[in-house]
């Protein structure tokens, strides 16, 4: 999008994008259905929705909150309020 020659990353220089969620042991230890909450969404963000993802940010300047409102709305994460 910004006319950019994207490289080889022979070398591995740059990280693979990994949601890992971090949360004190005391907090999962007194909450421990966190784990089963917050699985899906780690299944989903894979490498490509990331790099994707963080386009939109990056590249197209959209907010990070709304990037990721509207990813977890489509995926069906997010539901109407009660």
């Amino acid at each position: 999008a910004l006319g950019l020659t994207v490289l080889e990353d022979d070398k591995k220089f740059f990280p693979v994008y990994n949601a890992a969620v971090t949360v004190r042991q005391e907090t999962f230890d007194k909450y421990p259905a966190l784990e089963k909450v917050l699985q899906p969404v780690i299944d989903k963000l894979d490498d490509d929705t990331m790099q994707q993802l963080n386009a939109q940010v990056d590249v197209e300047g959209k907010e990070p909150d709304k990037v990721s409102e509207e990813w977890l709305s489509k995926e069906g994460f997010l539901g109407s309020p009660a």
